[in-house]
């Protein structure tokens, strides 16, 4: 993961697809509350919107779980690991 993280930082996007796939949600996840966090710090106010209503569900969470173990899995199966 760490390798697939740094590879989106240096623009070499299918090096961090071959590494990891879920870099790229966690990428955007955190430029996501990345860029929330400043505007809410900006305009000095709260701001709601979808997806903080999304993050505060502890299905999500459990769904990402689920979904991050089974591609660990499939990767071991296929032995995809790099």
């Amino acid at each position: 993961m760490t390798r697939a993280m740094l590879a989106i930082g240096h623009g070499q996007w299918q090096a961090a697809w071959h590494y990891h796939a879920f870099s790229w949600l966690i990428w955007g996840g955190c430029l996501l509350v990345a860029s929330h966090a400043g505007l809410e710090l900006v305009s000095n106010r709260s701001i709601h919107t979808i997806y903080t209503k999304l993050f505060q569900q502890p299905r999500l969470y459990f769904v990402l779980g689920i979904a991050y173990f089974l591609y660990y899995c499939y990767r071991l199966y296929y032995q995809l690991i790099p």
